[in-house]
């Protein structure tokens, strides 16, 4: 039986931790500042942070890297951010879980990778439990947010394939040219559709959108490193299963710094999707430990 080692399950749960309470951290500074300024801020404070540790990329990996920039974290991060403008943190977290179903599906049109019926059925059962979230009081008084939340799950899914492409990238190198590409991005649409940004940022609390930078820029930087270090060193099917943890310290963490409280929907939605997200992580560390048995049989 193949495991994680200590030290790689310790930063694997601090990762999982310190992702899911970055959910209502967004949200606060959504209530702080427009969305889109926001990320405007944090992307071009990540690029400027990652920069001096750059190596240098061919132009091949740079245009390798616009389309998961555009997707991985423009449409991830600037859907994912208007969305909390409408709906609760409690709500986002919950339907941004679909984002692994949907990878299964766009690998399996449009890059022919097969699953079975387990799988198949996990991702039925994680679509069910997102109905049963869509009638949370906040998201059906606003679907709106509910689309913007599938947006950036769908966006983060197309990006997280495409970042086959780019797994050869130094972390510091990735993170610095994709959030470079990402400031731009995020500015012409900043200035397209919000109006008084400026204003708002100058008489924001500066406490509060202090510390929303600092843990956006900071915290999550780093641990998109140690999550990159953890998948080069581990099976996939080992370490991805502990995200589904992310909604039980998002709903805490959504208690202590929002005051947000868990409703029924968005309860037994949550276990529905996680459910079916449980049948399919399962199933993937079947087939790998008898992948692996299999080549110990050979050998």
């Amino acid at each position: 039986m193949i495991s994680l080692t200590r030290k790689d399950l310790l930063l694997t749960l601090m990762v999982t931790i310190l992702w899911a309470i970055h959910a209502p951290i967004m949200k606060l500074g959504v209530q702080t500042v427009d969305p889109i300024a926001l990320n405007t801020m944090r992307f071009a404070l990540t690029a400027m942070l990652f920069l001096p540790f750059v190596r240098k990329i061919s132009w091949s990996d740079l245009l390798k890297l616009i389309p998961v920039s555009l997707f991985f974290v423009c449409g991830n991060l600037i859907f994912a951010y208007l969305a909390l403008t409408y709906i609760t943190s409690n709500s986002f977290i919950v339907i941004v879980q679909i984002s692994q179903p949907i990878t299964l599906l766009f690998a399996y049109f449009f890059f022919q990778e097969k699953f079975g019926l387990p799988t198949t059925i996990g991702i039925l059962i994680s679509l069910c439990g997102l109905i049963v979230v869509f009638g949370a009081p906040d998201i059906a008084s606003s679907p709106k947010g509910a689309i913007l939340a599938c947006l950036a799950a769908l966006s983060w899914s197309i990006g997280s394939l495409m970042m086959k492409r780019t797994g050869h990238i130094a972390p510091a190198s990735f993170l610095a040219y994709a959030y470079l590409i990402g400031t731009f991005v995020a500015l012409t649409t900043s200035a397209l559709i919000e109006d008084g940004q400026i204003e708002r940022v100058i008489n924001a609390d500066k406490s509060i959108l202090g510390f929303v930078l600092a843990y956006q820029v900071l915290i999550m930087g780093s641990m998109t490193i140690v999550w990159s270090g953890l998948m080069s060193r581990n099976p996939a099917q080992l370490v991805t299963p502990f995200l589904m943890l992310q909604p039980i310290f998002a709903v805490i963490a959504s208690y202590f710094i929002l005051g947000e409280v868990l409703n029924e929907n968005i309860f037994w939605g949550g276990l529905v999707v996680l459910g079916g997200i449980g049948i399919i992580n399962f199933r993937k560390i079947q087939k790998y430990q008898s992948d692996k048995a299999a080549l110990r049989r050979e050998s």
